[in-house]
């Protein structure tokens, strides 16, 4: 028996049946890299009903237990996270709370360590009517972030947010608390507790209260916006000033720590002194670990180092709402080209230089900002980042001040190295501790706000161009006019000579955040004589700054026409000269025009002359010359949208008058029609595009050559 067909037909059927399971083995394959062991997950998920866990079938998943409501919450999905969590002895575990979640008449009780965290915008809050319990009772190391909390359908009676009774650290950073009886109750317990970029407001009894004991757990309360609660009274209560920190937070407007706190360690001095910008939950703040490279960039482009690892930075963004403004001088504005930040340290830093980067890539000041007035000048006292001493006021800084000048307050101090960078469009600084030099870490960087932006008014442009032999017109335009009241110009014959007034005073007519255009016209000047302009930016009587001086010439005097025509009396018509040209009596100019061709494949253009005519009447001589222009196409076939070819004969008359008027030109064109149509010569349509074979034939080959071969090999056999 010949045993080759037989392996060939062999090799094909296995072929065929790999190629037929192939598409079921990929695919297993697939679902077995999908699948996950769901006990050990560590990031859950909880929502209120079961259905709402379809969209996170691939994770765990809890839901609260229609009737069951007991104590420490048990029943709701929450709490059935958290007995996953330590059941199973899990670490790093983030349970994410889904939407509007409801929790029952129970506090929920967290006796492991785990992240809370609100996801896209989610909540607490319940509907129960029994509003004697608290919400949420933390008794491990426990982080709740990015959730609103609230005490839903409690209104005579509210509930206690969040009540901490524990002995490790436990950290709530970026919520919305409000409406409940205290957004947070702090139990007598040994560990501390860190309150971080929250928006706690609305709580009847207080935003904080530290309950008495001889426990050393500490409140730390930093970057937080604490409004209306507990109104008429006080909002946060430590207990013991040893036991609680409340430095740097916004109490509302005008409304100092001293007067918002009880028993608190506190500075009035060192306080938001703006609206942080809120967020869905919380407010815009961030507590950064220092590194010596940069941190990665937020809140628009912002970033810190440290030479010395292991100190942390605060952060709050303000967005556009300017800090300290009860500080200010009389009647101070300020041009701000992005946000405010509040940055300062936190406590026990050992530092001895910091960096910081702020971003003006998407300000509408970029451009201006990279200008000579400011980063392009090369002069660090220019440098448009701006800070503002809340403590020692208009000891150290009159108003806001550029980091790299002298602060223009009553002392005497330097400014610290600022560095631009246009093609990146950010400025940096570093801040250092040197006694000498504001801001410095000693004094400053413990409540210290900065911003882009510039106190004084910014001319975009100032030019001058003469409009005629006796006049000349200066324009200039203002992108923003903070601290000015009016424009004065200057004028004089020599660029170093003595500059004196021109015209009437400029009066503002922009703002702090927008600019002007204005303009004036000199007269009365001498032809063809050079002048030079200032612009001068007044505030009040004081002096702000000085453009200029720019030059402009006025233009030489205009001559005077004094043509005037003479009359003959000459019998008859007027006398033409045929072709060839006889002398005339008066010369007569020559004049060549070159035919003006459009660009055109494949056009050939001819120019013949024609006879000359001269035309002399009342001392006057007419010449005229004749031009043919004649464009002959090639009959190819256009392309596309393109215009039949044709036979084109236009002809030019150019008219020469030799007296002191202008020459006339005539021009006569004939366009006939089109000669011939166009014919499409697109040759793609001779050619095929291949096709690629379609994969029901690579089955169909598989299926007849796989029988094939086991038929084959089934008739070997047999013989």
């Amino acid at each position: 028996m010949n045993k080759r067909p037989f392996i060939l037909s062999f090799l094909i059927s296995v072929l065929f049946i790999f190629g037929l399971l192939t598409p079921f083995i990929s695919r297993d394959a697939v679902d077995a890299k999908m699948q996950h062991p769901l006990l050990s997950q560590t990031e859950l998920f909880v929502v209120n009903t079961s259905e709402e866990c379809e969209p996170y079938e691939t994770t765990l998943c809890f839901f609260n237990h229609e009737s069951l409501d007991e104590l420490d919450g048990e029943g709701t999905g929450l709490r059935a996270a958290i007995k996953h969590a330590k059941e199973n002895l899990l670490s790093g575990i983030k349970i994410n709370i889904v939407a509007d979640y409801k929790i029952k008449t129970f506090p929920v009780l967290i006796d492991f360590p785990v992240v809370i965290n609100g996801f896209d915008n989610a909540k607490i809050t319940t509907q129960e009517p029994n509003c004697d319990h608290a919400m949420l009772n933390i008794i491990e190391s426990v982080t709740i972030q990015n959730l609103i909390i609230d005490d839903g359908a409690c209104y005579d009676v509210s509930r206690d947010l969040i009540v901490v009774n524990s002995p490790n650290s436990v950290t709530i950073q970026k919520n919305t608390l409000e409406n409940g009886k205290n957004a947070i109750l702090f139990k007598d317990n040994s560990g501390n507790l860190s309150v971080f970029f929250n928006d706690i407001r609305d709580n009847t009894l207080s935003a904080i209260r530290r309950e008495a004991g001889t426990s050393t757990g500490k409140l730390k309360l930093t970057g937080n916006m604490i409004t209306n609660n507990n109104p008429g009274g006080k909002q946060v209560f430590c207990h013991q000033s040893a036991l609680g920190n409340v430095n740097h937070n916004y109490w509302g407007e005008n409304v100092f720590p001293s007067s918002a706190s009880e028993n608190c360690t506190f500075d009035d001095n060192k306080r938001l002194g703006a609206e942080p910008r809120q967020l869905s939950a919380g407010i815009a703040g961030e507590y950064i670990n220092l590194e010596r490279i940069y941190s990665d960039p937020f809140f628009g482009g912002f970033s810190a180092k440290s030479d010395q690892p292991g100190n942390a930075l605060f952060v709050i963004d303000h967005d556009n709402n300017q800090p300290f403004i009860d500080k200010m001088p009389p009647n101070y504005e300020l041009t701000h080209c992005g946000k405010f930040y509040d940055v300062f340290m936190d406590e026990n830093s050992t530092a001895s230089l910091v960096s910081l980067r702020f971003s003006y890539d998407n300000s509408p000041c970029a451009e201006v900002i990279n200008s000579q007035q400011f980063c392009a000048s090369n002069n660090e006292n220019q440098y448009p980042l701006m800070w503002f001493d809340p403590k020692y006021g208009s000891t150290v800084t009159h108003g806001y001040d550029n980091v790299g000048a002298e602060p223009e307050g009553t002392g005497r101090y330097f400014g610290q190295t600022v560095r631009c960078n246009t093609a990146n469009r950010t400025i940096e600084t570093d801040i250092n501790n040197a006694f000498t030099q504001r801001p410095n870490l000693i004094d400053d960087l413990n409540y210290t706000p900065f911003t882009i932006g510039f106190d004084k008014t910014v001319v975009e442009d100032f030019t001058s161009s003469a409009a005629g032999s006796t006049t000349i017109t200066l324009t200039w335009s203002s992108f923003s006019e903070a601290n000015m009241t009016h424009y004065r110009l200057l004028k004089s014959d020599k660029s170093n000579g003595e500059f004196k007034p021109i015209g009437n005073d400029f009066s503002r007519k922009g703002d702090v955040q927008s600019g002007e255009n204005y303009k004036y016209i000199d007269t009365g000047l001498s032809p063809e004589t050079t002048y030079y302009y200032k612009l001068v930016v007044f505030n009040g009587d004081t002096i702000q700054q000085t453009f200029g001086p720019i030059e402009a010439k006025t233009n030489a005097l205009e001559p005077t026409n004094t043509h005037t025509p003479t009359r003959t009396s000459t019998q008859g018509r007027p006398t033409s000269t045929p072709y060839p040209i006889s002398n005339s009596p008066t010369p007569t100019g020559f004049v060549y025009r070159s035919p003006t061709s459009t660009s055109t494949k494949s056009s050939v253009k001819t120019s013949t002359p024609l006879p000359e005519l001269t035309q002399n009447s009342q001392h006057q001589t007419m010449t005229a010359f004749f031009t043919t222009q004649t464009a002959r196409y090639s009959d190819r076939t256009p392309a596309v949208d393109e215009t039949p070819s044709y036979e084109d004969t236009s002809t030019e008359i150019i008219i020469l008058n030799t007296s002191t008027e202008e020459s006339q030109n005539i021009n006569v064109t004939f366009t006939p029609s089109p000669t011939q149509r166009g014919v499409n010569t697109d040759k793609s349509s001779r050619y095929h595009e291949e096709q690629s074979t379609p994969k029901w034939v690579f089955w169909l080959l598989l299926i007849v050559f796989g029988g094939y071969g086991i038929y084959l090999g089934t008739r070997k056999n047999i013989h």
